[in-house]
């Protein structure tokens, strides 16, 4: 009887989840389409200059004949995002950008279930996955960017699968699914390459004598096959054996040109003459000039990551909502702050018990996202927007323990 009686409950309340998160989206998307109207969207979906990077990709991938010019840069764009492009274009012809807008908007409603399941999961709160949608849709450039071709809705969509498969109880291969996943989002945007090293070392250190180590190397072989195949592709494009250009070419085009151009502004007139110059100097010249300029590099690396990312507006979304928007961004990163020591608290008591749960490890994770918007600028809030489901993910967490601290007191 006892049975009988869970299940019905367990199943009503699994409703109550995907209902609420699913009614929040909804009704923000008709919010957000109201103040925002979707016009033109074949001219829109290209309109950044990253986008057309993605394009020139997919041109190569597919050998498409009227590239117009665009065609290569495998070497600094990663093949998982143009490929979902050139296949949705293979298929659809020139219709093919409404089913792409579609396409994304379908990875923001289920990366919204997925961060909705995962954190009801942990704290059986119907409040706390409603919770995580709005959270998560406050972001309002989330939306606006899946009217983009451009990657940070598919690595959303691919982080959020990986936290939910991180955080499962059953710990047999839904922590080497979470690999895959951590994977993917590596081949559609490379940053993903450090929290990829990162939880393969976790499940060596954590999990390596839940398997044998034969059936272990086998399983993450087969994770890591997307990124075998990309550098494959950049070597059958360049004759290198290398996975992406970007990080460096970020770094010496954005953080080493703001630099120079903060440091010698007397002698280089505009931020063009700072990238040329910036361009001739080796790495080793580059690292010099960084320590000779340390503090002026301080400020730059602070400035990119609070003005340029943190503290930064919606880009993306209705103009009306820009000031409303760096409140909110304003709030969160407050929130960051806030949530450092109480994290920091929980990782040493988990330390001295000498187990981290996997919780810890998505937090490290968003520390790691958000030192990384460090070295490029003038993006927008686009760099720290996918970083979302991972603290939305740990802060609630968070709560949930306190609540449940606080629920066994109250009765």
């Amino acid at each position: 009887m006892q049975i009988t009686g869970d299940l019905p409950n367990k199943s009503l309340k699994n409703d109550a989840v995907i209902l609420s998160v699913n009614l929040i989206f909804a009704v923000f998307t008709i919010i957000f389409n109201w103040a925002d109207p979707l016009v033109d969207l074949p001219q829109l979906i290209y309109s950044r200059g990253d986008s057309l990077d993605y394009l020139a990709v997919a041109n190569w991938l597919f050998d498409y004949p009227d590239s117009g010019g665009l065609f290569g840069y495998i070497n600094i764009r990663p093949f998982l995002y143009p490929l979902m492009i050139g296949f949705i274009r293979l298929l659809l012809g020139d219709q093919y950008i409404y089913v792409l807008y579609y396409v994304q908007l379908l990875m923001l409603f289920l990366s919204a279930n997925l961060i909705g399941q995962a954190i009801y999961k942990f704290s059986k709160s119907t409040w706390l996955a409603g919770i995580s949608t709005l959270l998560l849709l406050c972001n309002f450039s989330l939306m606006g960017l899946t009217r983009h071709a451009l990657s940070e809705v598919p690595s959303l969509f691919f982080v959020s699968l990986f936290i939910f498969a991180a955080l499962k109880p059953d710990e047999g291969n839904w922590r080497y699914l979470a690999l895959f996943f951590i994977v993917l989002a590596a081949v559609v945007r490379p940053i993903y390459l450090i929290m990829m090293c990162g939880w393969l070392f976790y499940l060596y250190w954590y999990r390596s004598n839940k398997n044998s180590p034969i059936k272990a190397l086998v399983k993450v072989l087969l994770c890591v096959i997307p990124i075998l195949i990309q550098y494959y592709l950049v070597y059958l494009y360049t004759g290198q054996l290398f996975f992406s250009e970007i990080s460096s070419l970020t770094f010496r085009d954005w953080f080493m040109s703001q630099l120079y151009f903060k440091v010698e502004w007397q002698t280089t007139w505009t931020f063009e003459q700072a990238t040329e110059e910036v361009a001739k100097m080796s790495t080793f010249e580059m690292a010099t000039y960084i320590f000779s300029h340390l503090r002026d590099a301080q400020y730059v690396y602070r400035t990119n990551i609070l003005q340029e990312g943190l503290l930064y507006g919606a880009e993306y979304g209705p103009s009306a909502w820009r000031d409303l928007s760096i409140k909110i961004h304003t709030t969160f990163a407050v929130l960051h702050g806030i949530m450092l020591p109480v994290l920091l608290f929980y990782i040493v008591k988990a330390i001295k018990k000498r187990f981290i749960p996997p919780i810890f490890v998505i937090y490290m994770f968003f520390i790691i996202h958000v030192l990384s918007t460090g070295i490029s600028a003038w993006q927008g809030d686009r760099l720290i927007v996918t970083a979302a489901p991972l603290w939305i993910t740990v802060y609630l967490w968070v709560i949930s323990q306190w609540t449940q601290k606080i629920r066994p007191q109250a009765g």
